[in-house]
């Protein structure tokens, strides 16, 4: 079964703001181990929350949606919230931490492209995309960019 196409923008938006909150709280931090001292670890776990948040949002998408994707992505981000979610005192704390520094910044140019082709072409509601505009929970994203 596939999920609704129709939910597909709701989703991106919410994986890209989940990714640009990760990016924010470790703006500051340069290592592994800052990451996990950072205000007693509220900031690893923050970014765990937001990485199984992205992970179980992947799962929603569209199949039309997941063709934006590199497939290895997908699995990548499957992975690690299936890491997160199910071994988490096992944790390699420097995936995690390799993970923010190397791959957010790819994969938001990736939801950004789908966002912008799905606004451009008209698959994503245009309704929608303005409420998001205009909705406190989007506050990271800068929806000048679509």
């Amino acid at each position: 079964m596939s999920n609704d196409p129709r939910n597909d923008l709701f989703h991106l938006l919410g994986m890209l703001e989940s990714l640009l909150k990760i990016q924010k709280y470790t703006q500051d931090i340069h290592s592994t181990e800052e990451l996990l001292e950072k205000e007693d670890q509220m900031v690893f776990n923050a970014c765990l929350t937001l990485l199984a948040n992205i992970g179980e949002s992947i799962n929603k998408l569209s199949n039309t949606a997941k063709a934006g994707i590199a497939s290895e992505n997908i699995q990548a981000i499957r992975g690690m919230r299936n890491r997160i979610v199910h071994d988490y005192v096992g944790l390699d704390s420097f995936i995690v931490y390799n993970t923010i520094k190397n791959d957010l910044d790819p994969l938001k140019d990736t939801f950004v492209k789908i966002i912008h082709e799905g606004l451009v072409n008209k698959s994503f509601d245009e309704g929608e995309f303005e409420a998001a505009k205009s909705s406190g929970f989007y506050k990271f994203i800068d929806f000048n960019i679509f």
